[in-house]
């Protein structure tokens, strides 16, 4: 154990745990079993304390303190050797830093779960250490994200569109507060991002075959941004700071510019973005029933110039009276026989 300043460690002190939690060695500066003190100040430079440990791995911290940063140590074995070093492993100053492993006698110190992405054949004292991210991915060769190093699949196959927003910012310095936001094209936002910091950024997304736009805005610096679309129908969309652009996923035309104005001449139900200075009202109006003996099947819409014939719902009315009667008898009896 060492103090850099002179003065011993100033309350804090070291704990060395098995990898079951138990607590085998704990001790201080102040306390060590011996010490040297140049009286210099009040405390002591440097000291040791000795301890046996069965082969295995064990974690060694040195907590509290009031000046850590003065603080530093070596575990050793009797012949001198150095199996481990470190210094305050948590303080105000440094409160992420992690217990130092140390391996004893013909222990390994790692990670045996066989499912793990660093899984160690060799260890015989599990660590901790196993972790499961580094390896995930797609792990289906049928996918679009397919990714052949993964060892461990995450859920994230992409049987659809791989379709992937590019970022650049010429400066370096990220996009000081641009952002672009990606949406279907009725509207619904799919997703956005931006560079915090950096000339690059990226963000992948799976999309199904449709019509689809994004939109940049300028931020403090517009002049910077560029930004590019891979996965796209058609090649490569690419745009700057400041504009919207609408894009196919997929084969063939999903955006389709036209007139959705149902009483237009040139009304087409398939249009997803509409253009209403294309739609046409003249030239297609007449009448638009079947029945009717004027019927135009050219029509789209329909004018009130329809005209029907109605069959008579009295024909022995003969005389056109609205009744049927003996004077219908009479007209009948002084046409019959004539030749027609």
């Amino acid at each position: 154990m060492v103090d850099s300043f002179g003065d011993g460690w100033n309350g804090a002190t070291y704990t060395v745990t098995n990898f079951a939690g138990d607590v085998v060695a704990s001790g201080s500066l102040e306390e060590a079993a011996w010490s040297v003190d140049n009286d210099n100040y009040q405390g002591a430079e440097f000291g040791y304390d000795y301890f046996c440990l069965a082969p295995a791995c064990y974690q060694i911290s040195v907590e509290g303190g009031s000046y850590p940063g003065e603080v530093s140590w070596q575990m050793q074995t009797e012949a001198g050797d150095i199996l481990a070093s470190g210094g305050a492993t948590y303080s105000s100053f440094s409160p992420d830093d992690q217990p130092v492993t140390a391996s004893i006698g013909d222990a390994v110190c790692g990670c045996t779960e066989e499912g793990a992405c660093n899984y160690d054949a060799t260890a015989t004292d599990d660590d901790g250490s196993c972790e499961y991210e580094s390896c995930a991915g797609c792990t289906d060769n049928t996918a679009c994200n397919y990714d052949a190093d993964a060892l461990i699949d995450n859920g994230s196959c992409c049987f659809d569109n791989c379709v992937t927003v590019n970022m650049i910012d010429s400066w370096g310095d990220g996009w000081n507060g641009a952002v672009y936001e990606l949406s279907s094209v009725d509207g619904t936002l799919i997703g956005s991002g931006t560079i915090e910091a950096g000339s690059t950024g990226a963000d992948t997304y799976c999309l199904g075959s449709g019509c689809y736009s994004i939109t940049v805005t300028e931020g403090s610096f517009p002049g910077e941004i560029s930004w590019n679309i891979s996965g796209a129908f058609a090649g490569l969309v690419q745009g700057v700071a400041g504009e919207t652009v609408t894009f196919n996923v997929g084969s063939g035309d999903q955006c389709v510019v036209g007139c959705d104005v149902p009483y237009a001449c040139n009304y087409d139900a398939a249009t997803n973005i509409s253009d209403i200075t294309l739609c046409v009202f003249d030239g297609c109006t007449g009448c638009t029933y079947e029945s009717a003996t004027n019927y135009d099947e050219g029509a789209v819409i329909d004018d009130g110039s329809c005209n029907f014939e109605i069959a008579n719902p009295c024909p022995a009315d003969l005389n056109g009276d609205g009744s049927v009667s003996t004077a219908d008898l009479l007209e009948f009896l002084t046409a019959f026989g004539q030749e027609c």
